[in-house]
């Protein structure tokens, strides 16, 4: 996009391929080719001009890097004497697949953007064959198509016998009717008595630069827009749908858990407080559940100097339905280079330093959870299960399959993408890339997607990879423009083989092109050339380069107490100096910081404690050692046979809290306890400990 000239992606790494085997030598073929590919990338990465000026260049060498390498593995491949009078079609498709997958799955987390395949999805037919390999596939068909051209070429040119050529072509022709064919077949298969999910996708157009600082009066004004555009979409749609949707972070709060709302409630956050209640008003008022995209603060605090301080800060989708608690998806893959800094982050005075030359004043304190929630819709006639992938996640393969799929079970009806892509400022070309890279997504995994984007495209995708609906006129509608998008999106109950094996055949390739380029050097000892350590030196420069693009598109204003990542992988309390500061209280200095020998005297203390004819101290000073887990053992013992059931309930607790499995038989015992809340703790902690402990007894 915007072109779309999608067919001539078929015959795009051929001029690549026929330069590395023809070219005089390999520094002029690298050379044409550096120079090629780093003018085009920096035109596609023109966007990030606005963004990071020094990641710009830098993201462009690390993106030409990958063609560098292309040319010279199948330089060294074709000049081999196994290969020099054979066909190349099949090992130019597997060396580039397998390039992709190393750009897409394993360098700095992947980036898999920018696919040979991509382009295909334009003609879904070509497409569907995804859902057996992934992306990856149909990257490996449209490569080989350029490699049958490289080699009927070469035969032309009398460089290759004509049949072996002929046998190359008929058996990538074969590929391609058995891909089309199979297309055909899944493009008319249809399940019967299909049901469908309305989806509401309200459209915002906040500029990036407003997003970012955000003062209070344009949030104001910004969410009465929201609503107000929410409450006419929902008044001039023919049918009442099943959800509405708003973008990433658009809801200007720090997050709905009710221990948040009660946080914001204690120190008088009254805009914060009103932002959060105005979105669940508005749900009573539609009568509707809303998916709504807002950062959430986990452990939110302020510290004595009048600071925000907090525990977690995770990218949210909350599923707003009736009061809280509300069902949250936290994102799970944080944008490389755009809301983390892959493996530079396990560093913090490195990231400081790269931060400083590439995005200076910018910060990351975004969470990753590795817990992946599925989020449920309840309907009268039947639930419906969400996968949420927040901005970024939807291009991501791997991360979009193990949303919809657990252990090769499909767990998921739908995925909702939330994002904002006013990064892209005025290049819609990237907004018309995201959406296109999304429909992959639908037919890996046989689901329909509805995606609901800040600044566009906003569109619906059923699990053909076929655009249902959009925003506008255009191949994928109009960005930079509010609206609304009413999407009726049909269900799709089939599984798919890589819902089951995930991208297998792109690892395969990968591993292949490596034994390719490997088997070249076989039983040569000479000195590495100076051509070579070049090459590793443009690889190493590249790689940096990622490093220095890390403002791309997630980071956040500096603070003067930035959240970080603390040894041992515990979180360190981040500040926020943008709040309101509460009117400081005369209270007593701080305690100095205890010293070992004040742990061991504050540990013989507890244990004193915990044999005290109060029980009040008893079951206090087991929830306090549960910070000194070597003396907690014996404790808790004692504390499950105490007289005093509410010694009894902390100890039960605090089995099932620190997973004690140990003590999982005298847990039991308790499950017929005289008193209601030990017999619940029992419940609880026999759960914790892998026991199958019935849960009906819960509902007395």
């Amino acid at each position: 996009p915007p072109v779309n000239a999608w067919p001539l992606a078929l015959l795009a790494p051929a001029p690549l391929a026929w330069l590395a085997i023809n070219a005089r030598t390999t520094r002029r073929a690298l050379i044409i080719v550096l120079i090629v590919q780093l003018l085009m990338w920096l035109w596609m990465g023109r966007w990030l001009i606005e963004v990071t000026v020094v990641g710009w260049p830098l993201l462009a060498l690390y993106m030409s890097f990958y063609a560098l390498a292309f040319v010279w593995v199948i330089r060294r491949i074709s000049r081999h004497r196994l290969m020099s009078m054979r066909p190349m079609a099949l090992v130019i498709a597997v060396v580039w697949v397998g390039l992709e997958c190393l750009r897409g799955e394993l360098a700095f987390d992947g980036y898999p953007w920018y696919l040979l395949g991509h382009p295909l999805i334009e003609w879904p037919l070509l497409a569907q064959s995804a859902d057996l390999l992934g992306a990856y596939l149909i990257s490996f068909l449209a490569a080989a198509v350029a490699g049958a051209v490289v080699d009927f070429m070469r035969w032309h040119a009398r460089q290759l016998p004509g049949r072996p050529v002929i046998i190359a072509i008929i058996v990538i022709a074969a590929l391609q009717i058995l891909n089309v064919g199979y297309g055909a077949w899944r493009m008319r298969a249809e399940e019967q008595g299909q049901d469908e999910l309305r989806i509401l996708a309200i459209q915002t157009n906040l500029a990036q630069s407003n997003k970012i600082a955000w003062s209070l009066e344009a949030q104001r004004q910004d969410m009465a827009s929201f609503i107000e555009l929410t409450q006419r979409a929902f008044e001039e749609v023919d049918d009442p749908p099943d959800l509405v949707a708003w973008p990433e972070t658009m809801l200007p709060a720090r997050g709905l858990e009710a221990d948040i709302l009660q946080t914001l409630l204690d120190w008088r956050q009254d805009s914060e407080l009103g932002f959060a209640f105005e979105v669940i008003r508005l749900s009573d008022e539609l009568e509707t559940p809303m998916l709504i995209g807002a950062p959430t603060y986990l452990g939110l605090d302020v510290s004595e100097d009048g600071y925000w301080t907090w525990e977690n800060h995770y990218n949210s989708a909350y599923l707003v339905d009736g009061l809280p608690p509300y069902q949250r998806y936290d994102k799970y893959f944080l944008t490389p280079f755009g809301e983390v800094m892959p493996y530079i982050s396990a560093w913090p005075w490195l990231e400081e330093k790269l931060l400083a030359i590439g995005a200076k004043g910018m910060t990351f304190t975004l969470a990753s959870n590795p817990d992946i929630e599925r989020l449920t819709l309840r309907r009268a006639d039947r639930d419906v299960f969400l996968a949420t992938p927040i901005c970024f996640e939807d291009t991501v393969g791997r991360v979009c399959r193990r949303m919809v799929y657990d252990r090769g079970v499909k767990r998921a009806d739908v995925l909702v993408n939330l994002s904002n892509d006013g990064w892209f400022g005025d290049h819609d070309a990237g907004r018309a890339q995201h959406a296109q890279i999304a429909r992959f997504r639908c037919i890996e995994n046989r689901v329909p997607m509805v995606r609901c984007a800040n600044t566009g495209l906003s569109v619906a995708i059923d699990a053909q990879g076929r655009v249902l609906g959009r925003i506008g006129g255009g191949r994928y509608g109009e960005a930079r423009r509010v609206g609304w998008l009413d999407a009726p999106v049909p269900l799709d109950g089939s599984m798919t083989l890589y819902g089951r094996i995930g991208d297998v055949w792109a690892w395969v390739c990968l591993l292949a092109a490596a034994g390719f380029a490997g088997a070249t050097f076989a039983g040569r000892k000479k000195r590495m050339s100076m051509m070579n350590r070049s090459i590793l030196a443009i690889a190493a420069s590249g790689m940096m380069g990622l490093a220095f693009s890390g403002c791309q598109t997630g980071g956040e204003p500096a603070s003067d107490a930035a959240a970080q990542e603390g040894a041992g992988g515990q979180a360190v309390l981040a500040r926020d100096p943008m709040v309101p500061r509460r009117p400081k209280l005369a209270e007593p200095a701080p305690p100095p910081a205890p010293t070992i020998d004040a742990r061991a005297r504050a540990i013989d203390l507890l244990l004193q404690a915990a044999e005290a004819a109060d029980p009040l101290l008893r079951a206090n000073a087991i929830e306090a050692l549960q910070h000194a887990p070597d003396q907690l053992m014996p404790v808790v013992r004692a504390g499950l046979r105490d007289e005093n059931e509410g010694v009894r309930f902390v100890a039960a607790m605090t089995v099932g809290r620190e997973r004690l499995t140990s003590l999982a038989d005298q847990v039991e015992s308790l499950l017929v306890d005289d008193s209601p809340s030990v017999r619940a703790a029992a419940i609880y902690a026999s759960r914790r400990c892998g026991r199958r402990a019935d849960l009906n007894p819960l509902a007395g």
